[in-house]
């Protein structure tokens, strides 16, 4: 047994200690029943380091303040129930991410095993079929160059015609059962095929799931605070996860003496703001404005400048109130960022869209969709206007459905069609969920010869054409794989920084650390590529989120 769960052997203990003494406390005399709690308490947060409970306990008093009702004592009982509770489902949705992805090694194993198997077979019956053929070219030699009389060729001559009966009627029989191991092997071959698509489909829906579920935010519009919960040593992949030990007064205090002391200093920061979790900089913002009367966001307007600031206020914000600002600044004054525009609506699942849109609404007084369909046109607006419907349906596949789908898609391609009916395609690939494109995608690809990609690429052009990539690619590939496409392109040829600072900051709390080993996987670096390509605070800032802090 590690520290860690000698630790958590002690906690759980130390909190049965709580529920044993707390039934009883009311029995006892004023004087003695203070001492009791007093006692317990103290007791506790010696062993309270536990690392899986990521938010300290607000309610928790401090040292030197005394115990005086019950009131406390419940408060403190309900905080430490309510986050094992939460720890607790975090923690069975992770186990149940790793339990399928097992399952998905041990399919891929019996489909390589079967496809050797396969292999083998036809192999051996084109050996059989080349013996055979060689016996009959040997028989037939033998038998002309034997010499004969003219009696005897009659009858070598009714032996020669015999032996090419039996030999046709071999071969015929080699023949069709090639023929049966060929359509035996199409079979098995399709089945395995579509039950590790379905376990593909059910690993993605999990870890999609566990993604929302780990990242899911819930607003108190009354104190405006808020609770992210993220746990160490999981697969969701995230590159700053919560700081230990966090003293948000602390914080709160460094932070104003960076920016209002003699001199700027930025280093501070940058430490403090890219080291902590979105949950933990949103406590440090409220801790801020509740000691100074000022929250972070305005005073690092009046402090800091550039793409600098640009980050630093990312970071101070939600995810989906960054994201309606950004779609703000693309569509607002001369000229529109369609790049944001395709990463933010495009790549986003159902509830991060009806997120974005409510904040967008309340924050700018109308709809995302509006402004949207103002400055945008064609076949792009479509797309888009499509995506921000959040209709995509649930993760369950229909065989029959996708197959009627990808009908209707090779009769537009065969008919050089899906650019004149795009309303069609548009629809297709922006309600159906990802298995379903899936699906469609391998049943066309099987069907023409070319999948949904090729398609895209052949007949639309522009951003209307990146925009349907993207989704394709999110929905073929994986949004990670997607996104690290996206950002590895970014920081090739020429850097564009709005879109860097857009992709780092927003999946450094959710997959950055995956996105790294994508494109790691072609050779790259991404810390070597921002370091040659950014300098300044804003190259340190970008760095610093993109090592991470779970070392």
């Amino acid at each position: 047994m590690d520290s860690s769960d000698s630790t958590n052997t002690t906690l759980t203990s130390k909190r049965s200690e709580f529920s044993s003494v707390g039934s009883g406390l009311n029995k006892q005399p004023e004087k003695q029943r203070k001492k009791s709690v007093k006692k317990v308490f103290n007791s506790f947060k010696r062993y309270d380091s536990s690392p899986s409970l990521n938010q300290p306990l607000s309610v928790i008093p401090d040292d030197n303040k005394e115990l005086k009702s019950m009131e406390d004592l419940d408060m403190m009982l309900g905080a430490i129930k309510k986050d094992d509770q939460i720890a607790r489902v975090v923690k069975s949705l992770v186990h149940e991410t790793r339990a399928i992805r097992n399952q998905m090694e041990v399919n891929n194993n019996l489909f390589n095993v079967a496809v050797s198997e396969l292999s083998n077979k036809c192999k051996q019956l084109e050996t059989n079929y080349t013996r055979l053929l060689e016996s009959i070219i040997s028989e037939k030699d033998r038998i002309v160059e034997r010499p004969h009389d003219d009696g005897v060729n009659f009858a070598t001559s009714q032996k020669m015609t015999e032996l090419e009966d039996r030999i046709n009627q071999q071969l015929a029989g080699v023949t069709r059962e090639q023929q049966m191991l060929r359509e035996l092997s199409d079979t098995q071959m399709d089945t395995l095929r579509q039950y590790i698509v379905r376990s593909d489909e059910k690993l993605i829906f999990m870890q999609e799931e566990l993604d929302r579920k780990l990242a899911k935010i819930t607003v108190n519009e009354d104190e405006g605070d808020f609770k992210m919960i993220f746990l160490k040593n999981v697969d969701y992949g995230p590159t700053v996860f919560d700081y230990l030990p966090f003293e948000p007064h602390e914080d709160a205090k460094d932070l104003r003496k960076a920016l209002k002391g003699v001199g700027l200093e930025e280093d501070t920061v940058i430490k403090i703001m890219t080291q902590r979790s979105i949950v933990q900089r949103r406590r440090i913002d409220k801790e801020y404005k509740n000691i100074y009367g000022r929250g972070l966001i305005a005073e690092m307007k009046s402090e800091l400048s550039g793409k600098f600031l640009r980050l630093m206020l990312y970071l101070i914000k939600t995810p989906a109130e960054h994201d309606a600002d950004e779609i703000r600044d693309a569509v607002k004054g001369l000229g529109t960022d369609e790049t944001a525009l395709i990463d933010i609506i495009c790549t986003r699942v159902n509830e991060e869209i009806v997120n974005m849109k409510e904040i967008y609404e309340l924050k700018y007084k109308k709809g995302i969709e509006r402004d949207v369909r103002s400055d945008t046109s064609g076949t792009f607006r479509k797309v888009l206007l499509a995506c921000l419907l959040a209709n995509r349906t649930s993760n369950k596949l229909s065989d029959d459905s996708a197959s009627d789908d990808a009908e209707v898609i090779v009769e537009l391609a065969t008919q050089k069609r899906m650019s004149v009916e795009d309303n069609t395609f548009i629809e297709l690939i922006s309600t159906n969920n990802f298995a379903h494109i899936r699906e469609m995608n391998r049943l066309v690809e099987k069907s023409i010869g070319k999948d949904i990609l090729d398609l895209i690429s052949q007949e639309f052009s522009g951003y209307a054409r990146e925009a349907m990539e993207t989704i394709v690619k999110c929905a073929i590939h994986g949004r990670v794989k997607t996104l690290a496409e996206r950002l590895n392109n970014c920081l090739k040829g020429n850097l564009r920084e709005t879109q860097l600072t857009r992709l780092i900051v927003s999946r450094s709390s959710l997959d950055l650390a995956l996105i790294k080993k994508e494109i790691q996987k072609n050779g790259y670096s991404v810390e070597e590529r921002i370091s040659n390509q950014t300098s300044g605070s804003y190259r340190k800032a970008l760095m610093s989120l993109t090592k991470g802090n779970s070392n």
